[in-house]
């Protein structure tokens, strides 16, 4: 399976960074493709160690990044068209998770899919903006809303307390992890 670890995992090989450091470079300076990115863009990569920090050009972490998000979608693609899928889906795909939050995800996807992409924003739940407005826990609150459909027409009793709750713990895990 892939998914935005291994475009972390890239980058921190492919730039000889931390992989806590190769996260941050990828949400705050990840992009799927190097034609979005200006000529002579330069960031700033932790050297790891508590070492200074040094200037790259962008562009190096998007000729890291580009190739992954193509085999991602290229894999995608292979997998829809084995099971049929692929001639059924007129309305598109929606992209989830963090990585789909790099800039230029939604065009590679649909320039590999053939189909239109969009990022995807958990909806029908409440709780804390930043956590159900962010595509990053789009997947987990779609399957927390489908098993409430299941338990009953109107879902069971006490299912927005326990999805925000869900957010909560999420948004506190997140926070360890980063901080």
């Amino acid at each position: 399976m892939i998914g935005g670890n291994n475009f972390t995992n890239d980058v921190a090989v492919g730039l000889r960074v931390p992989t806590h450091d190769a996260e941050i470079l990828k949400r705050n300076h990840g992009c799927a493709l190097l034609s979005l990115v200006r000529q002579n863009e330069e960031i700033e990569a932790a050297m790891g160690g508590g070492r200074l920090q040094r200037t790259v050009p962008r562009n190096y972490l998007v000729e890291i990044l580009q190739p992954r998000a193509e085999e991602l979608f290229t894999l995608i693609k292979k997998e829809l068209m084995a099971k049929g899928f692929h001639g059924l889906m007129n309305s598109g795909v929606v992209l989830t998770g963090g990585a789909s939050l790099m800039e230029g995800m939604d065009i590679m996807a649909e320039n590999i899919l053939e189909l239109p992409a969009r990022i995807g924003e958990p909806r029908g739940v409440r709780g804390p903006a930043d956590i159900v407005r962010n595509p990053l826990y789009a997947a987990a609150a779609g399957l927390a809303l489908h098993g409430a459909a299941e338990d009953g027409e109107g879902g069971a009793p006490g299912v927005k307390t326990m999805i925000s709750g869900i957010g909560g713990k999420m948004k506190g895990w997140l926070k360890n992890a980063f901080h």
